[in-house]
């Protein structure tokens, strides 16, 4: 789900958090010792995610909150603001040379997020991880 934040009000928060949870609070954030990665450079998006991507050929960097039971995907375009919300069950992170966010048939290449956010990505895998574990289907 993206939804436009650039003026962030009380129905757009109400539908983020009822998506993939409120936001932790500060002993929580403490505890894990941040909950927001560093900026990432955007290599690649996705056919369906061009219209968040800069238009011109300027540097675009996405940034990533992590929630409870989902992560926010941050990202700016110009002056306007959008907030692609990603919950653990549908995320799919691939490390390679860069880091890849996909989920809901979308896709984000980072270039060089990998590398910088290293503590930052484990952190969020050990957090899907967890989810899931909680949320487990009865076989």
């Amino acid at each position: 789900m993206v939804i436009e934040t650039t003026y962030e009000n009380k129905e757009i928060r109400k539908k983020i958090n009822d998506f993939i949870g409120p936001s932790f609070s500060l002993v929580e954030s403490i505890k894990l010792n941040g909950i927001g990665s560093k900026r990432m450079l955007v290599k690649e998006f996705s056919p369906n995610m061009h219209q968040y991507a800069q238009s011109n050929q300027d540097r675009q960097f996405i940034n990533v909150e992590l929630r409870p039971n989902g992560i926010i995907v941050h990202i700016r375009k110009n002056y306007r603001h959008f907030a692609w919300s990603i919950p653990y069950y549908q995320l799919a992170i691939y490390k390679t040379e860069s880091l890849n966010i996909h989920a809901q048939g979308r896709y984000i290449k980072t270039k060089d997020g990998f590398q910088h956010n290293t503590k930052f990505v484990e952190k969020m895998l050990d957090l899907r991880v967890k989810y899931m574990k909680d949320h487990e289907l009865p076989l």
